[in-house]
């Protein structure tokens, strides 16, 4: 019966039994997480991110962006006078 079947056609046929076992809905939302979190260390491993530095420098940057960003929203919400101008209130719809 498996005279000519070689052995070299067992990985081929065990892997896509494998992947095909592993996109059933059962399997597959069991596994994925397992699967992606493999994936990142991985990745990590051969392209470790790059180390974060603190610059105080790059603070004092960014507090003076802050403090020009809330002094032109503080000009912009500040209400102009206008003359004659009264509060209107929103008549509903009737109902039928």
């Amino acid at each position: 019966m498996f005279k000519g079947f070689r052995r070299i056609w067992l990985a081929p046929i065990a892997l896509a039994i494998a992947a095909a076992v592993y996109f059933l809905p059962p399997v597959h939302d069991r596994l994925a997480w397992r699967v992606e979190d493999a994936r990142t260390q991985i990745k990590y491993y051969f392209n470790p991110p790059d180390q974060a530095v603190f610059l105080p420098t790059q603070q004092a940057a960014i507090d003076a962006i802050v403090k020009a960003t809330m002094q032109a929203h503080d000009v912009a919400q500040t209400p102009s006078p206008t003359p004659g101008a009264t509060a209107s209130r929103a008549v509903p719809p009737p109902r039928p």
